[in-house]
């Protein structure tokens, strides 16, 4: 799985990068960064909440000769343990580089980020991180254009950067992710009021624990896209998905067709509301297809002093690398205050659900729970104290709510993460 993220992603880089490097009237630009933090994170190692039969606040059910709570015993659990999730104090170091490229009709940048985080008192926590961000737009004439997106990610434990918050994330510990996502937009303006758009995206989610699910996803759309007015447009569109699951597991293909209208004005409010309908059918000629309701909406506002979006995803999905489809919900709002040209406040929360759909084959141990719910919340303080050197401070709340779970890969999670940090760029 991992070899195949890391060709696929050399593939795409080298060929952007020829593409780009055959244009020599080009204009390049290189650009970095360096950003240190440091900070304590609760339960940094994600550990589920202590099992019944170790807990000595419960006399009923407490049993101190199981040996699920014996450190000695080879069946013994480190989530039973309060010291297992003790806060730890921790330092990371961040770098970034970043390559950018423009012509005539050609924009193309390639950003390059290893993190890395060392605690204090535990150095088995300690983790090396990278992420690979790449895209190429090109515009073939006035009226059409195509984008390419690469994002890679690799962490060799569950990824405790508080800036990524992402909408239907799964919270997991005890082993590695490895991320890879491409993207692929054509677009075709056919006059001055309609665009058409075609899009493939390539997703493929890697752990290294057998516990978890391996996937790859290959899902191609179509959308139409007409103007009615100065602010208003309307939308309709259909994405076919193919769902391909490892260690035998029978995939699906899932097809959704949308009808969406939105609106923009020059103030700076925007509201966009996308509906539809999902059909899945899973391979397994013994499994029921799936139907079910598909939204993706969202609403902003984009001022000077506050700027804030929210939104909504309801959708059929690979399941997160805990089930082999599932039903996902997201909920995800932000708010971002500015009090003077220096000095900004940024509000973030997700809030994600996952859901087993019923009828499709239990292939994994990771959870015997129906459902997974996660909670996830960052504020933030930034003060650029220079063009080039910023000052940060932050706080993230990190809920998995994992219903009828004792122990498990995925954790029932009540962790938090304190935060301050200096970031220095060079253009």
């Amino acid at each position: 799985m991992t070899r195949r993220v890391l060709r696929s992603t050399l593939v795409l880089c080298l060929w952007v990068a020829a593409a780009g490097s055959a244009m020599a009237t080009g204009v390049w630009d290189l650009s970095g960064g360096i950003g240190i933090n440091a900070g304590r994170a609760d339960n940094p190692r994600f550990l589920g909440r202590l099992r019944a039969v170790c807990d000595k606040a419960n006399p009923t059910t407490f049993d101190p000769n199981n040996p699920l709570c014996d450190p000695n015993s080879p069946t013994f659990d480190p989530s039973t343990t309060s010291v297992s999730r003790q806060a730890e104090s921790y330092g990371s170091l961040r770098l970034t580089g970043t390559l950018a490229g423009k012509w005539e009709t050609t924009d193309f940048n390639v950003s390059y980020s290893p993190v890395y985080t060392a605690y204090f008192g535990k150095s088995s926590l300690n983790q090396l991180g990278h992420n690979l961000n790449s895209s190429w737009q090109h515009k073939y004439s006035p009226r059409t254009s195509l984008d390419l997106d690469e994002y890679f990610n690799y962490t060799p434990e569950q990824d405790l950067d508080p800036n990524n918050l992402d909408v239907n994330a799964l919270l997991t510990r005890r082993t590695s992710h490895t991320n890879n996502n491409f993207k692929g937009d054509l677009e075709f303006k056919k006059s001055t009021v309609t665009t058409l758009n075609w899009t493939y995206r390539y997703v493929l989610r890697g752990f290294s624990s057998s516990d978890y699910i391996d996937s790859m996803n290959h899902e191609a759309g179509f959308q139409w896209k007409r103007r009615v007015g100065r602010y208003n447009f309307v939308s309709a569109g259909y994405e076919y998905a193919v769902y391909i699951f490892e260690r035998n597991v029978p995939g699906s293909d899932r097809h959704v067709a949308t009808v969406g209208y939105g609106y923009a004005s020059q103030q700076g409010f925007n509201l966009n509301l996308n509906v539809g309908y999902n059909v899945l059918l899973p391979d397994d000629p013994n499994e029921p297809n799936v139907t079910g309701t598909y939204t993706n909406s969202s609403i902003g506002w984009s001022g000077k002093k506050v700027a804030a979006a929210g939104g909504y995803t309801r959708d059929i999905s690979g399941g997160g690398g805990a089930y082999a489809n599932a039903r996902s919900q997201g909920a995800y709002g932000s708010l971002r205050l500015t009090y003077t040209p220096k000095l900004t406040t940024d509000l973030t929360a997700t809030y994600n659900v996952q859901e087993r759909i019923s009828g499709v084959t239990v292939v994994t141990a990771a959870t015997t729970s129906e459902t997974i719910r996660s909670f996830n919340g960052r504020a933030t303080l930034n003060y650029q104290m220079t063009k080039d050197v910023g000052l940060n401070a932050s706080y993230t709340r990190y809920r998995q709510s994992v219903p009828g779970l004792s122990g498990g890969a995925v954790p029932e999670v009540r962790s938090a993460n304190y935060s301050l940090g200096m970031t220095w760029s060079f253009h």
